[in-house]
């Protein structure tokens, strides 16, 4: 199982605040960020859910691959 922390959490940890600082980039510009990229991940996995439909359905998909 993947362990991955949240933002809040990512914020709080030391070896990540030392290696923003290092980079200069500010706490509020690294959580901009994350959140950015957390939502950009959910809407993916939202338009991934439900098929478009133009997308083949699961019986176009095993007929096309079936010999004839």
């Amino acid at each position: 199982m993947i362990n991955e922390l949240t933002i809040a959490e990512a914020l709080a940890d030391p070896l990540i605040r030392l290696v923003l600082a290092a980079d200069k980039v500010s706490s509020d510009e690294f959580a901009a960020l994350l959140a950015a990229g957390a939502r950009k991940q959910h809407e993916a996995a939202l338009s991934n859910s439900f098929p478009s439909p133009r997308s083949p359905s699961l019986d176009q998909l095993s007929d096309s691959s079936s010999p004839k």
